[in-house]
């Protein structure tokens, strides 16, 4: 696998003005569990670089997702996407329209929820996605996020745990990482091997007064797949964001990109946006 130097380079050059300066919320990795409950919405639309295919402007995946404590240290967390594929094709062997919409595998778990000491916050999250993904929908929406894979694998189960640490370096300024294990498990017809991986992200930025400028590096590290050159195991992405942190409502926008060649020669990138209303 290999990256593009100049991609790394701009990547690099984000990263190190987020460290030095500041951040707050997190773009792609685990909502921070809270005492109000989190109810969100969010649309991610995949730009594909194939000439030939013309999407749609609300062709895309949309997710409803909520946080909600259901104790003084459980959260209970979870996740709805639904897939929204609708594209035009013109090419050599003629015209025609796609469209096909469906659910992908729903998550849902629990996160502990755990009280700020010394500006740091660390918490656990575990949780599955069950099997709820249309087959003839659910990979159209794999794209749009591949660091949620299981949400968009027809016919699996899926397995999932998260360790996160959200710290606050100075006034302005968060830094947040999480990592944890993946284990998609084939079910019904689905006659593929299992798949075992590792999941992992940075999350960096500036704040000022309730607006925040956020940078996310994203990867999985696919520990079951034989391969010969061991990068061909990681598919990374990067995201460039902001989000203004309201009472009530707090919005968001960013724009991803893959670093993995394989990808980004077809994907452009993704650009999503998002709303999460807190409720006491």
């Amino acid at each position: 696998m290999k990256i593009n130097s100049v991609k790394i380079k701009v990547i690099y050059l984000l990263m190190f003005l987020s460290i030095n300066v500041c951040l707050a919320q997190t773009i792609n990795l685990q909502t921070m569990p809270d005492t109000t409950k989190q109810f969100g919405l969010s649309f991610d639309k995949t730009f594909f670089s194939n000439k030939y295919y013309k999407m749609n402007a609300f062709s895309g995946v949309y997710q409803i997702y909520f946080n909600i404590p259901i104790s003084s240290k459980i959260n209970l967390v979870s996740s709805i996407p639904y897939i929204n594929a609708n594209y035009e094709v013109d090419n050599y062997w003629g015209k025609y329209t796609y469209e096909k919409k469906g659910f992908g595998n729903i998550f849902i778990g629990i996160q502990t929820n755990k009280k700020i000491i010394n500006n740091s916050i660390s918490f656990f999250s575990a949780g599955v996605f069950l099997p709820t993904a249309e087959e003839t929908i659910a990979l159209n929406g794999l794209y749009s996020n591949y660091y949620d894979i299981q949400k968009f694998i027809p016919n699996s189960l899926g397995l999932y745990l998260n360790y996160a640490n959200h710290r606050i370096i100075a006034e302005s300024f968060n830094f947040a990482f999480e990592v944890g294990p993946n284990f998609i498990l084939p079910i019904g017809d689905n006659s593929s091997d299992g798949e075992i991986f590792v999941h992992y992200g940075l999350n960096a930025g500036f704040k000022v007064e309730r607006l925040s400028f956020n940078v996310e590096l994203l990867g999985i590290f696919i520990l079951s797949e034989d391969t010969e050159d061991i990068t061909d195991r990681f598919v990374n992405m990067f995201n460039l964001g902001a989000q203004w942190k309201g009472e009530v409502v707090s919005p968001k926008i960013f724009y991803k990109i893959y670093l993995k060649d394989e990808i980004s020669r077809s994907v452009d990138g993704v650009l999503g946006m998002g709303v999460t209303v807190a409720i006491d």
